[in-house]
């Protein structure tokens, strides 16, 4: 009798231990981590913020630590170490998010903007003569394909790619180069002329980025201000 009861408190035992086992997984079952995105269409300079989000419990919760993005295009899409994504030219690539041995991945396309969206003629308005008629002539000039908006020389690019661009999570300088380039096109972005050299100031708000372009055209510097845009006001 007494070795019976032993028996039936072994086994109890045991099946305690193992429940109490499965609890735990059965928990981290419950635990799904995702991309807030898995498909974006961008606009030529446009840019968006991607996020790892871990759902535990129907609670979502963004990861924001141990974290490496990945471009599978950098010459069409960039990716900080922050997760912002940045359209750099027309096609598609993959944006890798990779965390604890896993991957992650978000298709983005890139789309050139709409000439509609760019310009929107406004018509010229011509006076009615009674006399000698006066052939109308147009105010706007022939559109002009843009050159493409560099830093002066290689050595200055890499001088600034090493004191802003990697700590900003570029991994080379023609990316760093290239997103400086994306936020002076952008429409978003707030203009003015510098009040020292008359040089144009550039800065995305919603993205901290600030761009300045001498008078003849070159970049002459892009970082993140500490001070946002209050350092773009101070110019």
């Amino acid at each position: 009798m007494i070795q019976s009861k032993k028996i039936k408190l072994f086994l109890t035992a045991i099946i305690i231990s193992v429940v109490m086992t499965l609890l735990p997984l059965q928990t981290e079952a419950k635990d799904k981590i995702y991309l807030n995105r898995t498909k974006i269409t961008l606009n030529v300079g446009q840019t968006k913020k991607l996020s790892l989000i871990r759902n535990k419990k129907n609670v979502k919760k963004k990861i924001k630590k141990k974290i490496k993005w990945v471009s599978g295009n950098r010459k069409k899409v960039s990716v900080d170490r922050k997760g912002v994504i940045r359209a750099l030219h027309s096609g598609k690539a993959k944006i890798t998010a990779k965390y604890q041995g896993k991957k992650y991945a978000c298709i983005v396309v890139v789309k050139n903007r709409r000439q509609s969206d760019a310009f929107t003629p406004t018509p010229t308005l011509v006076p009615v003569q009674t006399s000698q008629p006066i052939a109308p002539t147009s105010s706007q000039a022939p559109l002009q394909t843009p050159k493409r908006i560099t830093f002066r020389n290689e050595s200055l690019l890499r001088e600034h790619f090493d004191k802003h661009g990697k700590e900003m999570g570029f991994t080379d300088a023609k990316a760093y180069e290239q997103a400086a380039a994306a936020v002076i096109t952008n429409p978003l972005a707030l203009h003015k002329l510098e009040a020292e050299d008359n040089d144009d100031v550039y800065y995305l708000e919603s993205t901290n980025e600030f761009v300045i372009v001498s008078t003849d055209g070159y970049i002459r510097t892009y970082f993140k201000p500490d001070k946002g845009k209050a350092y773009f006001d101070q110019q």
